[in-house]
């Protein structure tokens, strides 16, 4: 049975490379927009504070995604 405690490792045991984010300043008149994970199965989004071994709805770490959103 996997972990459910954040880590880096995927239960494949594959790593995933580390993500750049390049700090780009916007045109007047947008909103700030914040990096999350977002589960591909529910749709559901979270902080990347605490990046999940699982969603709430119970899809694993390998159908969450890194997303922008405004």
């Amino acid at each position: 049975m996997a972990s459910e405690e954040p880590s880096a490792v995927t239960e494949s045991r594959a790593v995933r490379p580390p993500v750049a984010v390049r700090n780009k300043r916007l045109a007047e008149g947008f909103g700030e927009a914040l990096l999350v994970w977002r589960c591909l199965d529910c749709g559901a989004l979270g902080s990347l504070d605490a990046f999940p071994a699982r969603c709430g709805c119970g899809a694993r770490r390998e159908d969450l995604a890194y997303v922008v959103e405004d």
